[in-house]
């Protein structure tokens, strides 16, 4: 489970973060990312629409990518950041280490991994079944 620190719970920070967040897009995910200003550890929250199906398929694609987000963690930037996470609806065949390595990319993208040799990087290697 992810931290409390680590998710965004206000409404309204969720939907501060849609309307003038910059956006990075995968086919099975839609990142939203807004840097803030005060010194906090980086927020998450996620959403998935009724275009994904039922509610057991929507909170399983909740699932997969908050999984995916507790395993970068120790590789996220700890600076004032809040991010969204929308599902699509391909996310429904997927496994979380496909999702994990859409994240990377995506985060990658975004700036939010730290850059090599910074702690919490390691070898750039996750287990999935530890």
């Amino acid at each position: 489970m992810l931290v409390r620190k680590h998710r965004l719970t206000s409404g309204r920070d969720f939907r501060l973060v849609l309307t003038k967040g910059k956006t990075y897009t995968h086919k099975l995910v839609i990142l939203k990312v807004l840097p803030t200003s005060r010194i906090q550890p980086s927020r998450f929250a996620f959403s998935a629409s009724s275009k994904l199906g039922t509610a057991v398929a929507q909170n399983r694609a909740k699932r997969l990518l908050r999984e995916a987000v507790r395993l970068l963690v120790p590789q996220i930037k700890q600076t004032g950041l809040d991010a969204v996470l929308i599902a699509r609806p391909p996310i429904r065949e997927a496994k979380v280490n496909e999702v994990l390595v859409v994240l990377k990319e995506l985060f990658r993208n975004a700036d939010i991994l730290q850059s090599s040799g910074e702690p919490g990087e390691g070898n750039g290697e996750i287990c999935v079944t530890c």
